[in-house]
């Protein structure tokens, strides 16, 4: 294992699976019991159960090829972790899930993260932009909410999540730093405490201490934000929809020195419920439990650039009010 070339792996077996077709691969790359996190929720147990998924994939897009666009990757302890971003081109022949074939050519980005060991994948967490696909295919959002959920239930996070604002944790109870405090350990600490700072205790005005004045951050299909201030916009415009709205790092790595320069990947989950309006209408008042993934390049301990990748459609899940599905929807 001490000579095992990630990097090779990463790109191997990409090309190996999604670009030379060799479906049957997957069960010797994926571990027995490797469990695959796709978007929304969705979970995929094992090789063969990924097999299959591939197979329906390739039968609505059989030309579908990925390329690796950028990815981070160190050890720990005997795995390995690394996050990619991609790109992914093709052609929409078949059926898929969201509806009939449409003959258009589509094209989605998204961040694969994984742990690798053994020379196999154990565990992935894939976060594509389904939202950017639909809309590539030509469908109506809303009735592919209602195709993917027909049955959506109020929500099966209030439990857990509870309702009204969450409790803003004083000093550094939530681990986070004074303001005036810039100096961190480590890439790992200072995504910890911009993610306590700015998401968490609302003080959105720490964006200028952590992101640098030119940050750039690409997110799900061609959204592009160019500087801090749309950082901000975006940040804020979240919140209005999600009064409640917070942030779990389930879990981050990185290559390099924060200071000298590096990459990292965080994986995401943000809590909260709907009240607040949004650019889908009126409060439902559903609760939201979204996945996603950031990459960073980190220099001088700012953010210089940023990654992020979520599912839109596990995001407009809860801000759009999905009706049963009727008749002429099932049948467009």
């Amino acid at each position: 294992m001490h000579d095992f070339d990630v990097e090779s792996f990463l790109r191997e077996s990409a090309e190996a699976i999604w670009d030379q077709k060799m479906l049957g691969r997957i069960p010797d790359l994926y571990a027995p019991h490797a469990l695959i996190h796709v978007g929304a929720g969705e979970a995929v147990h094992g090789g063969q159960q990924l097999l299959d998924r591939a197979v329906q994939w390739l039968a609505a897009f059989p030309d579908l090829r990925v390329f690796i666009d950028d990815m981070v990757y160190t050890r720990r302890g005997a795995a390995h972790l690394a996050s990619v971003c991609w790109t992914a081109v093709a052609r929409n022949t078949g059926p898929s899930a969201f509806g009939a074939a449409t003959g258009r050519r589509v094209v989605v980005t998204g961040i694969t993260a994984s742990r690798i060991e053994r020379g196999r994948y154990v565990e992935q967490w894939v976060e594509v932009g389904d939202g950017d696909l639909v809309r590539q295919l030509g469908f109506d959002e809303r009735s592919v909410l209602r195709r993917l959920w027909p049955e959506e239930a109020a929500s099966d996070f209030d439990a857990f999540l509870g309702r009204g604002m969450v409790e803003r944790p004083a000093g550094n109870a939530h681990g986070g730093h004074s303001p005036g405090d810039d100096v961190h350990a480590d890439a790992g600490e200072l995504i910890g405490a911009s993610v306590d700072a700015i998401w968490n205790r609302r003080q959105i005005g720490e964006v200028a201490r952590f992101f640098a004045p030119r940050y750039r951050e690409r997110g799900p299909g061609d959204r592009t934000l160019f500087g801090r201030e749309e950082l901000q916009m975006d940040i804020v415009s979240l919140m209005g929809a999600f009064p409640d709205l917070r942030m779990h790092v389930d879990d981050v790595f990185w290559d390099g020195d924060q200071r000298g320069g590096c990459r990292s990947s965080t994986r995401w989950t943000l809590l909260g419920a709907n009240m607040g309006a949004s650019a889908y209408g009126p409060p439902t008042g559903a609760s939201l439990r979204l996945s996603g993934i950031t990459n960073h390049r980190i220099e001088e301990g700012r953010f210089v650039e940023g990654r992020t990748a979520y599912s839109e459609l596990g995001l407009a899940r809860r801000l759009v009010g999905v009706a049963p599905c009727t008749q002429s929807d099932e049948t467009a």
